[in-house]
């Protein structure tokens, strides 16, 4: 009977000894030294930084519109034409009165070479016809809306055989050499933007088409409403790729950390109240509490409690206790 009893408890401790040994399966991987960087992708529409709107100079019907949204245009084009002969228009009157000083200017200019005339009658009558030609020029151009820069039509807000009221806003012209993107961001981001932050800029529609920009301006209030906080990014555009109205997605760095130490972030766990990562020394896994910085995609910034190269545990660790034995397979 003693006997038995002698070997039941022999058995016990070979069973517990056994068991504390066992090794438990987990990955592992190094924590290294490297640069990370937290971007975030906000959406809007391009915009060209220089803008004109031309203005109706008469109320008058327009006949013809020279231009589509979307045309390329050049200083001084004919983009809308008004009746050149309407009521509000004194271009017939200006035009006669212009052609009528013009051939009196050129009779008293062969006259005063012929020596008929005195300089003083032919300067004034000079002087009648630039007052005429800039007149008649005038009436023109209130007949003729021509665009005051280099760009593209971006908005017509009128039609031909429309009557329009003095001041009414035509169209909408942007240059487009430098373009703008305007973006609303939560308050929480915007105090991580900063002036002249690089953002990268692609378009929505056809990725082939990227930019990169810069943060122009950053609102100094918030929306009361929203909470949210306008953004301006500038970028160049010399191949005029980029379009007035084009829908685009701009990266923005928030932060970047240079050579700091990572881990994966699901190689963090909480023990005891307290956040930490298993590190393996000797095929054991010992809890080690950390300090967290950035944590940017699949890896987390460790401030302190882990050196680089240190294997910390990936995948197995919820089975783990301080110094828990383990069998390692190291991951990248």
């Amino acid at each position: 009977m003693f006997g038995s009893l002698a070997l039941a408890g022999c058995g016990g401790k070979s069973a517990q000894k056994n068991t504390s040994t066992f090794a438990i399966p987990v990955a592992v991987t190094a924590a290294k030294i490297t640069d990370i960087t937290w971007v975030r992708a906000y959406n809007g529409s391009l915009a060209g930084v220089r803008q004109a709107e031309p203005t109706a100079k008469i109320p008058e019907t327009i006949t013809a519109l020279a231009v589509a949204e979307g045309d390329e245009v050049t200083t001084g084009q004919v983009i809308i034409e008004f009746d050149k002969y309407g009521s509000s228009s004194r271009l017939r009157q200006a035009e006669a009165v212009y052609l009528d000083a013009k051939r009196n200017f050129e009779k008293y200019e062969r006259l005063y070479q012929g020596g008929a005339v005195s300089e003083r009658e032919r300067d004034y009558a000079e002087t009648q016809y630039k007052i005429a030609k800039a007149d008649y020029e005038a009436a023109r151009d209130q007949v003729l809306i021509k665009s005051p820069i280099d760009g593209i039509v971006t908005e017509i807000y009128v039609k031909a055989g429309e009557q329009t009221f003095l001041g009414q806003v035509l169209a909408i012209i942007a240059a487009i050499d430098t373009m703008r993107l305007t973006f609303d961001v939560p308050y929480f981001d915007a105090r991580r933007i900063r002036k002249g932050a690089p953002v990268n800029i692609r378009s929505e529609l056809d990725t082939s088409i990227t930019a990169e920009g810069w943060v122009e301006e950053i609102s100094e209030s918030a929306d009361p409403v929203t909470r949210t906080v306008s953004v301006k990014v500038l970028m160049a555009n010399p191949g005029g790729l980029l379009r007035p109205g084009m829908y685009v997605t701009g990266e923005v760095l928030l932060e970047r950390h240079e050579q700091v130490l990572v881990v994966p972030g699901e190689a963090l766990v909480t023990r005891g109240g307290q956040q930490g990562v298993f590190v393996v020394q000797d095929s054991l896994a010992h809890f080690s509490p950390v300090e967290t910085g950035l944590s940017v995609g699949e890896v987390t910034e460790i401030r302190s409690g882990v050196s680089a190269g240190d294997l910390v545990v990936t995948l197995g660790q919820q089975s783990l206790q301080d110094s828990t034995r383990v069998s390692t397979e190291m991951t990248d």
